[in-house]
């Protein structure tokens, strides 16, 4: 299932974020153990994303494709980085 957060912005603005699971996953969390990017090609091909994206249509929020963009201007104004609602990874290395 791809993995979608509503985020609402300080301003009120909505937005519904598609995150791949290779991005927090394997990128930020460093998890080599699983193909990430192999379970996303699946996920775009079942048509998940695109059901995510027309969820957002359908319910009147922006949508975000963090494959595509992390960081947007909103309408108040304010540069909005999405990739900062991935928490950390604090695992001891």
């Amino acid at each position: 299932m791809a993995l979608c957060i509503m985020y609402v912005h300080d301003c009120g603005r909505r937005f519904n974020v598609y995150f791949p699971k290779a991005l927090i996953f394997g990128e930020l969390r460093g998890d080599k153990s699983t193909d990430w990017e192999a379970i996303d090609r699946e996920e775009e091909a079942a048509g998940e994303i695109e059901l995510v994206k027309n969820s957002a249509v359908v319910s009147g929020t922006s949508f975000i494709d963090m494959r595509k963009t992390q960081l947007t201007i909103c309408q108040c104004g304010q540069v909005i980085d999405f990739k900062k609602l991935i928490p950390p990874n604090d695992k001891k290395q």
